[in-house]
């Protein structure tokens, strides 16, 4: 598992089909200096158990991804994406449209495992009560085991 800037060295080392679009853009094109955003959850996904459909995020200039494998693959998937309109709730952001229909939380798989990347801060400060659920089913689902019938 990954938050926020974690997740580019966890692309970049694990080789993941998911690409950071934010990675590279300069200030004047994009620029989120601590923003609570939408989202929304993919609530089937067992790293969005218990969310509701739609929920926020704290965004403090945080990556923002977009899949590279086709989508018929189960390579990687996007739990939670921002929508196709300006997703601010609540502070400042420049160049919204970076973010339009950007996954937000992307789970995909690494072998015999799998790597979650929580491209936003879900332990941050008062912000927990939205994302925290992300933050500990990724914990749980990464030690939770297929039991036999």
């Amino acid at each position: 598992m990954a938050l926020d800037d974690a997740s580019d060295f966890a692309i970049d080392t694990m080789g993941l089909p998911v690409r950071n679009t934010l990675r590279g853009v300069f200030a004047d094109k994009f620029y989120c200096p601590g923003a609570i955003l939408q989202i929304s959850v993919d609530n089937r996904n067992p790293v969005a158990y218990g969310m509701p459909e739609k929920s926020s995020a704290y965004f403090l200039n945080s990556p923002a991804f977009e899949l590279t494998a086709p989508f018929t693959t189960s390579a990687a998937r996007a739990v939670a994406k921002y929508p196709s309109t300006n997703p601010l709730l609540s502070g400042w952001i420049g160049g919204p449209e970076n973010l339009y229909d950007k996954v937000a939380v992307a789970e995909a798989s690494v072998g015999k495992g799998r790597a979650i990347l929580l491209g936003f801060r879900a332990q941050f400060r008062a912000q927990p009560h939205a994302s925290f659920k992300l933050l500990f089913n990724s914990l749980h689902w990464s030690a939770a085991t297929k039991q036999p019938r």
